[in-house]
This record gives structure tokens, sequence and C-alpha cells, in this order.
């Protein structure tokens, strides 16, 4: 059951992310929680649970969101797989762990994002009118990024979930 809970919270992630935090954008642009708690939860179990959950979000995003099938599906996982080989190579507990990692995850995932679109030949725009919305959902990120990580910690105090249950 325990297994189940981050695939949970990344699938209700999406409902809110497509839902109430479409209310509050700003300059039209949406912080992405999910891949907030998808690198969140790759530190904590490592890659092969960062991958499949990387999958997991990816698969749903497409599908819901995108379409064209396979983009986010590819950024996620490479996101959840690499970041979750350093697992054991970071401190856990230290919120400045997180805060790097969204910060340049969150730039990483919409360059990657553009430069797929861009060679599938989509009329993606040029690169310097992405910028802006790159650097305002990174700060959004960031920002959001402290009352989920607390968030998670709660449900780790409260539920009982260890690191090492995964």
């Amino acid at each position: 059951m325990k297994r189940i809970i981050p695939f949970v919270i990344l699938f209700l992630s999406l409902i809110l992310q497509s839902t109430i935090l479409q209310f509050i954008k700003i300059v039209d642009i949406v912080p992405n929680v999910s891949l907030i708690f998808l690198i969140i939860f790759s530190i904590q179990l490592g890659e092969y649970y960062g991958g499949l959950l990387g999958l997991f979000l990816g698969i749903i995003t497409d599908v819901l969101y995108i379409g064209f099938f396979g983009v986010n599906t590819l950024i996620y996982f490479l996101i959840g797989y690499f970041l979750g080989t350093f697992k054991d190579n970071v401190y856990k507990e230290d919120p400045l762990t997180y805060f790097t990692a969204v910060g340049i995850l969150s730039v990483a995932y919409n360059i990657l994002f553009y430069l797929i679109i861009f060679f599938l030949k989509i009329n993606a725009g040029s690169f310097t009118s992405i910028l802006r919305p790159i650097i305002i959902e990174t700060i959004l990120n960031l920002i959001l990024l402290y009352p989920l990580l607390k968030f998670e910690f709660l449900l780790v105090d409260k539920l009982g979930i260890k690191i090492k249950d995964y």
C-alpha cells in the first residue's frame, strides 16, 4: 500500500495543477507541481522508482495535455531516473538539496521540451520567446517547493513511510 502513495500524490498533483492552480496563474504561467513532487520522490526513492514515477507522470501528462504523445513521458522519465541515481549521494533532509534540484530541473525540463518540439518541426516560437516563461515557472516552482516539501515530510512522519520501505 505504501508503494502506491507516491503515484497517488503525483496523480493528485496533476489534478491540482489542471484545476485550482489555473485560477492563480501569474503572467499566464502555472507552476509545475507534478515536477516538484517527482523531484522530491526521485531524490528519496532512487532511480528505479524515480524512473517509474517519471514514466507514470509523463504518460498521464501526455494523454491529458498535449496533442502529441511521448515528449513529457521521455523528459519526466529521464528526470526521475537521473535524479534517482543521486539518492545515496545527497543529504535528503536538507531543503537546499531540493531547492537546487527544482531550480535546475525546472529549467532543464523546459529547455528539453522546447528542443524536442523544435526538432519535431512543431511551431514552438523562438528560444528568446520562451525564456521569460521558463524563468517565471522556475521561480513559481521554487516558491511552491517549501510548502510541498513540508507536506511530504509530514506524510512521512504521520504515515510512517520510511525510505527503506521502498
